[in-house]
């Protein structure tokens, strides 16, 4: 008897963004995904949750906000009855180097990442299958079907595969499609959290207690530099880090890294430096060789242009022992010496 073919998998995959205009410092990409037998119920769920209101979700919505708790509920409701899922990538918006890489377009650049986003679907599908993609309008410049035709060609290439995974992929205004709206939400609550803007004077209330209940559903087990820095599963500030894809495949948060390269680079020159100096040589001996010390964090932009005058208190600190943390990310810094103005005088004199 000949072997039954398997049915592919059709996934629908709705995408929007958030924080790409204005002065944010991160930018966030954010799609939700589901089979497509689950597509008219996850639909049928969310517009219930507008209990015959008239709006569009919006994370930046105003209109009806005491609806909005029982969007999040009723999203992650569809996460644990419908396979409903979120991922987003996360973007330094001061490492976007628009003009040397996308011919000094931002929109460009967006477009960029999210083929970067959308391959990580591809990336992870290991059997046949088709992709249906609904992406929330950005700018009559890139349309979908450019991306659909880039998505394939990388696909082929990366993956091996020998048909088109991106079946389809339109662009569409947000109003049109409930679950564009709830990639729009969430990709909102993680890019308010990841800006802080929770902390600012005039935080709104109402957009905290949101990415707070967000947080809360999610319920995000802390891993790595998340842990260090003393946060607490269900906690606000879980939205800020990156996830860990096989222990939470149904919220994956991705921080892409565009400073990798210099970060090697940077690194190979701390530790060329500080290897002139013996182990238990101190930053101390580092300042009277005439050296500045630098502390930087090479993911978030945190830095301390001059450790000492900044933690005098730090000189007795062994050259061999670990960098302090950023208080941001919760990374180790990196320490590279700048020669200081003394030195750099003591040096034209000797010369």
């Amino acid at each position: 008897m000949a072997a039954q073919l398997l049915t592919p998998r059709m996934l629908h995959i709705f995408g929007d963004e958030s924080s790409h205009k204005g002065k944010h410092k991160f930018l966030v990409y954010g799609t939700v995904s589901c089979d497509r037998s689950m597509v008219p119920k996850i639909r049928e769920e969310i517009e219930k949750a507008k209990k015959g209101k008239s709006l569009e979700w919006h994370w930046s919505e105003s209109k009806y906000p005491e609806l909005y708790p029982g969007l999040v509920d009723t999203i992650f409701k569809c996460r644990d009855n419908f396979g409903l899922r979120f991922r987003c990538l996360v973007v330094n918006t001061r490492h976007t180097r628009h003009k040397e890489y996308s011919d000094d377009d931002p929109d460009l650049g967006l477009e960029k990442y999210i083929h970067l986003h959308l391959m990580t679907y591809a990336n992870d599908q290991k059997a046949k299958a088709q992709f249906f993609v609904q992406l929330d309008e950005r700018t009559p410049k890139y349309r979908a079907e450019a991306q659909k035709r880039a998505l394939n060609a990388a696909d082929r290439r990366d993956n091996l595969r020998t048909y088109d995974l991106f079946a389809d992929a339109i662009d569409v205004r947000s109003h049109t499609s409930p679950l564009v709206q709830v990639a729009d939400v969430l990709s909102g609550a993680v890019a308010y959290v990841t800006n802080e803007r929770y902390l600012l004077s005039d935080a709104s209330p109402r957009k905290k207690a949101l990415a707070e209940r967000i947080a809360k559903l999610a319920n995000i087990p802390i891993v790595g530099h998340a842990k260090e820095l003393g946060v607490r599963r269900g906690e606000l500030r879980s939205l800020a880090f990156a996830t860990n894809p096989r222990v939470t495949p149904d919220f994956i948060i991705w921080h892409l890294h565009l400073r990798a390269e210099e970060e090697k680079v940077l690194r190979a020159l701390s530790a060329e430096q500080l290897s002139r100096y013996s182990p238990d040589a101190t930053y101390a001996d580092l300042q009277r060789d005439g050296y500045r010390i630098v502390v930087e964090c090479a993911r978030c932009d945190h830095s301390i242009s001059d450790y000492l005058s900044a933690r005098p208190h730090n000189g007795i600190k062994l050259v061999s022992s670990k960098p302090t943390r950023c208080g941001k990310c919760g990374r180790r810094g990196i320490v590279h010496l700048k020669a200081s103005h003394f030195h750099r005088t003591r040096s034209e004199r000797n010369a």
